[in-house]
């Protein structure tokens, strides 16, 4: 593993670059470039998923409590991203943890997390059209009771967004920028407007009863 981090200079051999052909360069040239805003959205729309705007209401019912699951998951989410940081630091080479994977273990290793990788992604896709479609229920009707209607919208969603991707790297961002904006949108305004109404509110039942100037006490309700 010492020799994933290694970061003084050596001969390159075909296993030290996932891409010896160029090919993903190429296709990176067809589509365009990804300026810093445009890479900054790419990694915060992948970030935020549909499980932040799913799992609130789910969690509603444990209370606080659930405020520490929400700590402990975004403190994993930290040191993945300091865990992959530092590899990108140590191997700047096109991949990801293909890449890092096939130089440190091997070929079969290598392959197994691009395979798994895949897998994940075209289900987490799945995923995300289902909570797309939940949400458009709530303004279309019809879909909460039209399972064949439900499963063709999101089929269609997830087809015009291959198709945006497939005009290249520039065109995805752009859409993935439009995206991130609006995901980000009703997320800081729910949060804003938490903060700014969350004032403690006293019941009557609560409190004491006023004890009047006469010194008596007020009579109490049968």
């Amino acid at each position: 593993m010492s020799d994933l981090l290694d970061t003084a200079p050596r001969r390159r051999s075909s296993r030290d670059d996932p891409d010896p052909h160029g090919s993903l360069g190429r296709v990176a040239r067809r589509g365009g470039k990804l300026g810093l805003w445009l890479a900054t959205a790419l990694v915060i729309g992948n970030m935020i998923g549909s499980g932040v705007f799913l799992l609130p209401s789910a969690l509603a019912g444990y209370g606080g409590i659930s405020l520490v699951a929400w700590g402990f998951t975004a403190a994993g989410a930290i040191l993945l991203a300091l865990v992959f940081a530092r590899l990108g630091r140590s191997y700047p080479q096109t991949g990801g943890p293909y890449a890092y994977s096939r130089r440190a273990f091997g070929d079969f290793v290598g392959f197994q997390t691009a395979w798994g990788y895949w897998i994940a992604v075209w289900a987490g896709n799945a995923a995300i059209a289902v909570a797309f479609v939940g949400y458009l229920a709530y303004f279309w009707s019809d879909l909460a009771s039209n399972r064949g209607l439900a499963a063709l919208v999101a089929l269609t969603a997830i087809w015009i967004l291959t198709w945006v991707n497939s005009l290249g790297v520039r065109q995805g961002g752009l859409v993935q920028g439009v995206t991130t904006v609006i995901k980000l949108i009703p997320l800081v305004g729910i949060a804003s407007s938490g903060c700014s109404s969350s004032r403690p509110t006293i019941s009557p039942r609560s409190t004491p009863a006023a004890i009047p100037r006469s010194g008596r006490s007020p009579p109490r309700r049968r």
